[in-house]
């Protein structure tokens, strides 16, 4: 019976010294990463880069992913932890079915920690096709800032009440324009294959996800919001010009709609030729009005 007891007793303590230990990793990295907010010698914040919002949302659900894997051991091992107590202290006691009960909720628990993992980590890659995305494209508009424009990635702004963010935001002389990038995988079986989007100026046709009207919707949403930007900053109605890139498709647009839909490789030749032998929509001063604003929306990184 002592060697039981101390059997018992070993046990208990190896699993409290577990969760002792998962306990104390959590407070050090939340200590950790407080710290690393250090002050900087003057005060600055960084520009928006292209799918900011993107890798927030990945950061914040990796760190979910591993608080909820933590939580569920350490919930795990108290579900052992309970049942081996009254065992140890509690004569006389039914252990078999209080062992059953108790494999019974691990098991529940496990499941439930790998359906949710599962989704995490799905919706982590949904998210990283997404960022992907919007660094090709934002790359690919480096070319309109040696036409003279100024571009913005990832603008935070509130449409009908609601908080989003428009993709590439490009401003100069010729204009303003609005990018969104939408970004779509092949099937497995599809790779290597030129994979067409069709385009009839109210719809996207995809080969394998069917007919989608959002991201229209939601370009001409944003060229509104910017057109009133404008007409805020420098009082005058100028026309928001509005492009969706498609990174990796081919575009089959049959003739050129508003919005422009293009290959993400592209969307830069694209702008270049849309503005070609047009002429000055603002002057400097109202360009420098336009681009004072959206700074002061897009340079909220602090870290």
């Amino acid at each position: 019976m002592n060697q039981v007891v101390v059997i018992g007793a070993v046990w208990v303590g190896f699993l409290v010294l577990f969760v002792v230990a998962a306990v104390a990793a959590l407070m050090i990295h939340a200590r950790n990463k407080r710290l690393r907010r250090t002050e900087p010698p003057e005060p600055f914040r960084l520009l928006r880069r292209p799918g900011e919002t993107l890798v927030k949302e990945e950061e914040a659900l990796f760190e979910r992913m591993m608080a909820r894997l933590v939580n569920g051991a350490l919930g795990a091992v108290m579900v052992f932890i309970v049942p081996g107590l009254v065992v140890w202290l509690v004569p006389n006691v039914q252990a078999l079915p209080l062992l059953g009960a108790t494999v019974l909720l691990c098991v529940a628990v496990m499941v439930w920690l790998v359906r949710r993992s599962v989704v995490d980590l799905e919706k982590r890659s949904e998210l990283r096709l997404g960022l992907r995305g919007e660094q090709l494209v934002g790359e690919q508009m480096a070319g309109l800032i040696r036409a003279g424009f100024w571009v913005f990635h990832d603008v935070p702004v509130e449409i009908d009440g609601k908080r989003q963010n428009i993709d590439h935001v490009a401003v100069g002389p010729l204009g303003v324009v609005v990018v969104e990038t939408k970004m779509r995988s092949l099937p497995k079986k599809e790779t290597g294959k030129a994979g067409k989007v069709r385009f009839d100026g109210e719809r996207l046709s995809w080969p394998f996800f069917g007919d989608d009207q959002a991201p229209v919707w939601q370009v001409r949403r944003c060229a509104k919001w910017l057109e009133a930007f404008v007409r805020e900053k420098c009082g005058r109605e100028v026309e928001a010009e509005q492009v969706i890139a498609i990174p990796g498709w081919t575009v089959v647009p049959g003739k050129f709609y508003k919005p422009r839909v293009v290959s993400g490789s592209g969307v830069s030749d694209a702008l270049l030729v849309m503005m070609e032998g047009r002429a000055r929509v603002l002057n400097e001063r109202e360009v420098e009005k336009v681009v004072k604003g959206l700074e002061e929306l897009c340079r909220d990184v602090e870290d």
